[in-house]
C-alpha cells in the first residue's frame, strides 16, 4: 500500500536522529514541563507561546514524471532551538542557542537523507527570535526542515 506522506515518518527520524546528536533535551512538540529547561529542541512546533494552532508541517504530493503511478512529495517541518534563562542576558541566550543551532545542523548534514526516509532533506530556513519579560530572557532560533521523497 502507498503511504499516504511521508511527515510522521519525517518527524519520527528528526527526533531520533538529533536526540542521538545532542546534549540538550529534544522534543516531540512544545511539552507543558519545557519552561523548567534552559535548553532544548522542539520537532514540530515553533515555540511560540502565545500561537497554540501553528501549522507543525506541510507537505505537497504531485505525480512523477518518470514513473508512473509514483508521486514526488516535498514537505517541510517546523522546529525550534529555545534557550532560556531567569535573568535578562540576551547575549548569552543567543551564544547558547547558536551553538545548539550548529550542532543540529552538523547533525543533519551528516545525514541529508535522515536514514534513508527521505531522497534529500536540509534546514531551509533560520529566523531568530529573542524576547525578555518578568520571568527572564529567551532566544528562539525557529528552522524549517525541507525534505523530498519519492513514493510509489
Amino acid at each position: 500500500m502507498a503511504q499516504i506522506s511521508a511527515v510522521d515518518d519525517v518527524i519520527a527520524a528528526l527526533l531520533s536522529v538529533l536526540d542521538a546528536a545532542l546534549s540538550v533535551p529534544v522534543m516531540d512538540g512544545l511539552e507543558v514541563t519545557s519552561s523548567s529547561l534552559a535548553d532544548f529542541v522542539i520537532i514540530g512546533d515553533d515555540g511560540s507561546l502565545t500561537n497554540f494552532t501553528g501549522r507543525a508541517a506541510t507537505s505537497t504530493q504531485t505525480p512523477s514524471s518518470y514513473e508512473p503511478g509514483s508521486r514526488n512529495e516535498t514537505g517541510s517541518v517546523i522546529c525550534a532551538v529555545i534557550s532560556q534563562s531567569g535573568d535578562d542576558d540576551l547575549p548569552a541566550r543567543r551564544a547558547a542557542s547558536k551553538v545548539t543551532m550548529a550542532a543540529v545542523e552538523a547533525a543533519l548534514r551528516a545525514t541529508d537523507n535522515l536514514g534513508g526516509v527521505v531522497a534529500t532533506g536540509h534546514i531551509a530556513s533560520i529566523d531568530l527570535y529573542q524576547a525578555r519579560n518578568a520571568n527572564g530572557s529567551m532566544v528562539r532560533r525557529v528552522f524549517t526542515f525541507a525534505y523530498t521523497k519519492f513514493q510509489d
